[in-house]
């Protein structure tokens, strides 16, 4: 490994009306000790204390901006067109960055996952970014270290799945997981975890379209069975 290498690496915040959280986010990033990190907040117009909180850090932060948007997805590829790094995350607010492992931004050339703490479950995880893994399940976007020539923006027509929806177009080529030691923390405060705990069918069912159209026929059967035992079990 080449130490002198310090690839920078984009952190991305989105947020909305996010004052009881954001500070918290924000602290957990511009503290980090690796010091290549170009710091991005993307504030969907807030109304309450938010900007205020902004302005406090402000001089820690590459780039900011407030002003509506279409979405928290919309807001993440507004952030993708402001990043510069060669490795790209978002970590929303209440999310928090804990760690960034040098030998992962150097030694790894893809797309890749990190370790999280799961805030709900009290543990430590690390979600495979593979095609079969979203047969049945979504990687926690926050452990994602995106390489910013593969990273595809996210398609905001599907306003509650774009990240899963984004995560199946590229994975056409990942068959095995890559895994990066960084750790974030994801938060059970946010727009993910609420999204991550809708089972209904009609969610389940635009999951399955997802992969058909994106995947292949055989990822669509697995991804179906497990759809149709979801049901069954409720």
């Amino acid at each position: 490994m080449n130490i002198l290498k310090r690839p920078l690496v984009s952190i991305i915040t989105v947020v909305y009306n996010g004052e009881e959280h954001l500070e918290e986010t924000i602290l957990s990033i511009i503290n980090q000790t690796y010091e290549h990190v170009e710091y991005i907040i993307i504030d969907g117009g807030s109304t309450d204390g938010t900007l205020k909180i902004i302005k406090k850090y402000e001089d820690a932060i590459d780039y900011w901006v407030s002003k509506k948007d279409s979405g928290i997805y919309d807001a993440m590829n507004k952030g993708i067109e402001r990043a510069s790094g060669e490795w790209i995350n978002f970590i929303n607010a209440g999310d928090r960055l804990i760690f960034l492992d040098l030998h992962s931004l150097n030694s790894l050339d893809t797309t890749n996952s990190c370790y999280y703490y799961n805030e709900e479950q009290q543990k430590i995880k690390r979600d495979p970014f593979t095609k079969i893994y979203l047969t049945h399940n979504t990687p926690c976007h926050q452990s994602i270290f995106y390489k910013r020539d593969e990273l595809i923006p996210f398609d905001i027509s599907y306003p509650i799945v774009a990240d899963f929806e984004q995560m199946t177009k590229m994975c056409t080529r990942n068959l095995q997981p890559v895994y990066s030691e960084h750790l974030v923390y994801f938060a059970k405060a946010g727009f993910s975890y609420e999204s991550n705990q809708d089972r209904s069918w009609e969610k389940l069912f635009s999951r399955n379209k997802i992969i058909l159209k994106n995947m292949n026929i055989v990822f669509f059967i697995i991804s179906l069975l497990h759809s149709v035992r979801i049901f069954l079990k409720r």
